[in-house]
Order: structure tokens, then sequence, then C-alpha cells
């Protein structure tokens, strides 16, 4: 296969489908700053700890 075959599928592989991610999307940034993602999800973590709270 030729080199510039290959660089196209990778390219392909790092593209999402921001219509499939629904509200995720929102979150997409947050990967390129990795010290943000315990704020981003904090709000998630806490909601599943309150559910596992009352369960």
């Amino acid at each position: 296969m030729h080199e510039s075959a290959l660089a196209k599928e990778e390219e392909h592989d790092d593209e999402v489908d921001l219509r499939r991610l629904g509200e995720l999307a929102a979150l997409q940034g947050v990967v390129k700053f990795p010290v943000r993602i315990k704020c981003a999800t904090l709000a998630w973590n806490t909601l599943r700890q309150g559910l596992e709270e009352l369960a």
C-alpha cells in the first residue's frame, strides 16, 4: 500500500462523527488538556456517587 493511502486512512480514523456523540461532543476538546479531564467529569462522578449512595 502506498504511504499516501495509509496517511488518508489514519486521518479518517481520527475523525469523529460529532452527531453520533450528541452532548458528549462538548467534551471533545477536553482531550487536548488532560489536566481538565477531572474538571469536565466532576459533575458526572458526583451524580454517580450520589446514586450509588441512594442504592
